[in-house]
């Protein structure tokens, strides 16, 4: 009995495990944009350069640090000064063998900001780094979006499509049957295949279709080339407001490409104050630390010596060097500020086109739904006079053709509402992969 129950207890624990195998296969929406952000080269490669100015904002720190270094020096020096001294021989007035060994701290004291600015401009070129990477999502995530929906998209097609080829095969083997029983012509047969052969046709360029469709999805995904591409997902959409204004303002506070190109500017004009700096006097103080030879009254010994003082560097001429500096930061601000400009315009161009894009999908769905309602009031009517025998078969056929048209006419409207509305999502600056 024992032996039975743990039979049976196995068998449902692994059916469980199984059913949570399948159940993981498949891939919403938000997992697909997720396996991309921490997946994809292009925002690993984008967070490199998050590092990389990290590091350029330490370099900059490094100037308010004191700089230490280190010296040692040998040197055999001959001849040496010397002179005769009466009852003691030659007297060296000099060693030979001269040994200096000693430490060096400099430290800059003062230069006008031009440490405190640098600084500043590679803060600022970290923020500018983290915005990359955010547009890298942003494209990266849309993409996905796009990708998901098409093969979602595809795959109905392929349903609906499929549908009415299994039911045209089995009109045409009644019409068949009719046919050898005299009560109707080959004609009949003929435009049903005809039929058949059209949708197949239309079948194998969606399959091709949604076979591109899901190398792409494994590209942005990172998953294997021969990895089953099962997703979960639907074409319902919640309700979104449609005002320009507010749509146009929130857009332009947060779109990365806006973000990105106020930090050129304020970029910029940092470099322009940093420009006008290079010609200012600086102030530094210096201490050394060490051992060598060569004192009196022993000159061999090595004793223990220091020496501190300060300097100051005022530049006279620089061969126009800080002149050349402002003109080209004056230049880089002026580009800057255009290209904010340019962007703003683009950011509204696109708002107002992704807002257009939404209605027009909202009034195509709104007429597509009674549509396939007429459509399939339609076919229950040609239905019953196909079953009394006053409507013939090709008409049972053009009402289910029309119902099957109009319900991909449906389909479409949906799938183009959910593109629109992610667009307009995109297009005003929204993080919906975080939501």
């Amino acid at each position: 009995m024992f032996v039975r129950i743990s039979a049976a207890l196995i068998w449902l624990l692994a059916s469980y495990a199984s059913a949570q195998v399948i159940s993981s296969d498949s891939l919403t929406l938000g997992q697909a944009i997720q396996m991309v952000i921490e997946n994809h080269p292009a925002i690993l490669q984008a967070e490199q350069g998050i590092a990389s100015s990290e590091a350029q904002i330490t370099q900059s720190q490094s100037a308010f640090y004191p700089q230490i270094s280190g010296l040692g020096t040998y040197a055999y020096v001959g001849p040496v000064p010397q002179f005769d001294f009466p009852g003691f021989g030659k007297v060296e007035l000099a060693v030979h063998n001269n040994y200096d060994f000693h430490v060096g701290l400099q430290q800059q004291l003062f230069d006008f900001g031009r440490r405190s600015t640098a600084l500043e401009l590679a803060k600022f070129g970290r923020n500018s780094a983290a915005e990359v990477v955010e547009a890298a999502k942003a494209g990266l995530a849309y993409q996905t979006v796009e990708t998901f929906y098409a093969i979602l998209f595809l795959l109905e097609n392929i349903s609906v499509i499929d549908e009415q080829i299994t039911t045209l095969n089995e009109h045409l083997t009644i019409t068949q049957k009719r046919l050898q029983a005299g009560t109707v012509t080959d004609f009949e047969i003929l435009t049903t295949d005809v039929r058949i052969a059209n949708l197949q046709s239309q079948r194998t360029d969606i399959v091709n279709a949604l076979e591109n469709q899901e190398t792409i999805f494994r590209q942005l995904t990172g998953l294997a080339q021969n990895a089953s591409v099962i997703l979960k997902g639907n074409f319902v959409t919640s309700p979104v407001s449609l005002n320009s204004d507010s749509l146009i303002s929130l857009a332009l506070s947060q779109v990365p490409d806006m973000k990105l190109s106020k930090y050129a500017e304020t970029s910029a004009q940092i470099q322009s104050r940093l420009a006008s700096l290079s010609d200012r006097p600086s102030l530094g103080a210096n201490l050394l630390f060490g051992f060598k030879n060569g004192y009196e009254p022993n000159l061999k010994t090595i004793k223990a010596n220091w020496a501190a003082g300060a300097q100051i560097n005022v530049p006279i001429f620089n061969g126009f060097l800080t002149r050349g500096k402002q003109n080209q930061a004056r230049a880089n601000l002026n580009a800057a500020q255009l290209h904010t400009q340019d962007i703003e315009r683009r950011i509204i161009s696109a708002v107002d086109q992704a807002i257009s894009g939404v209605e027009a999908s909202e009034l195509k769905l709104g007429s597509a739904e009674p549509q396939v309602t007429q459509a399939e009031q339609a076919m229950s009517l040609a239905r019953i006079r196909y079953s009394a025998g006053t409507a013939t078969n090709l008409d049972l056929l053009d009402a289910e053709t029309a119902l099957a048209n109009s319900r991909l006419i449906r389909l479409r409207a949906q799938y183009e509402l959910v593109r629109n509305r992610y667009a307009l999502e995109r297009a005003v600056g929204t993080k919906f992969w975080e939501e």
